[in-house]
């Protein structure tokens, strides 16, 4: 397992306006499974922690011209990769990603079988499994990161150290509803 320490700074959206309490220490994040490049934003949950590691909950906020089978996705927040699982929301479909290509600054992601909608300005989100009803998150938020990062490139396992945050205001249109419910009293919505 290889540790990487960001040196680099990004330009993202401000996503947190006020933070209450955060994780004294940071915490440790695994990415082995995010898009290498890529920009895990500040705000994005973070899962509950297995063996002291946390995932990023994969997101991303769907663009115009986006349809229930072919999701426009602004490629450097593009999480998803083919396998992944996408859905909507909790109790709704979710299916798998077939393809994803990339092409003026926009990821085209496409789907094997239709999700539930495909608003833009919508978040999607990794749910566990392919089901037609009753999808189910693939990772339960417990935390936010409060620096957004770019994944780094690592053959191996990659453990990042990241700033967490437990409490806090942050902005609408930014995190996913179902993230949202299981943060309720945690991260409230401003």
């Amino acid at each position: 397992m290889d540790v990487i320490q960001q040196t680099t700074d990004i330009q993202t959206p401000i996503v947190i306006d006020t933070v209450v309490s955060d994780i004294h220490g940071g915490v440790s994040l695994d990415v082995s499974d995010m898009v290498v490049g890529n920009i895990v934003p500040e705000g994005n949950p973070l899962s509950i922690a297995v063996a002291g590691l946390r995932k990023p909950c994969k997101q991303a906020i769907l663009l115009a011209g986006s349809t229930t089978t072919v999701l426009k996705i602004e490629s450097q927040y593009n999480p998803f990769k083919a396998g992944d699982v996408i859905g909507n929301a909790v109790g709704g479909k979710a299916y798998t990603v077939q393809t994803v290509t990339v092409a003026n600054d926009i990821a085209t992601v496409t789907l094997n079988t239709p999700i539930d909608s495909a608003v833009a300005g919508s978040i999607v989100v990794e749910m566990a499994a392919e089901v037609a009803t009753d999808a189910v998150l693939a990772n339960t938020p417990a935390c936010i990161v409060r620096n957004a990062f770019v994944v780094p490139n690592q053959a191996t396992k990659v453990l990042i150290a990241a700033d967490g945050v437990l409490r806090a205001d942050v902005k609408a249109g930014f995190i996913g509803a179902d993230y949202l419910s299981n943060l309720k009293g945690v991260i409230e919505v401003v």
